[in-house]
């Protein structure tokens, strides 16, 4: 652990996420510097990181403030970064719709009058090669 935390502080990136992911799971105060060393790998490059500092903001668990706008922001960087998992995430935040049946998370869209804002987003989730994502991109055209 301390090595990838050094590696981390010399600015390796995939240092900060691997620390990140070891750290999440302490009970006391894991989630808050996870999520420090999540948001340095996102700021390195780190796609999969940024989605994952998302969740953490999304959820607000483990003393993480629950922040949906931090989500959002953390999830489009993903996204742009190459994480189709977070191009889902943004889309999900978008949307303000919880996971689930693509055909429900249209609907949802349509209510909510927030196809316009999350079909970027589900466009390149499925451009990456998520299924969900075309699915759902496919309902709301």
């Amino acid at each position: 652990m301390r090595t990838l935390e050094q590696a981390c502080k010399g600015g390796d990136a995939s240092g900060c996420s691997d620390a990140a992911v070891m750290t999440r799971g302490d009970s006391e105060g894991g989630a808050r510097r996870a999520l420090e060393l999540f948001t340095k790998a996102c700021n390195g490059g780190e796609a999969t990181s940024c989605q994952a500092a998302a969740e953490l903001h999304e959820d607000g668990a483990g003393g993480v403030a629950k922040n949906a706008m931090l989500a959002l922001f953390q999830y489009r960087r993903g996204c742009y970064r190459g994480s189709a998992a977070a191009c889902v995430g943004a889309a999900r935040a978008l949307s303000a719709a919880p996971g689930g049946d693509p055909g429900n998370e249209a609907r949802r869209l349509f209510e909510q009058g927030q196809t316009a804002a999350a079909a970027p987003a589900l466009q390149r989730a499925c451009t990456m090669g998520d299924r969900w994502a075309c699915a759902l991109r496919d309902k709301v055209k």
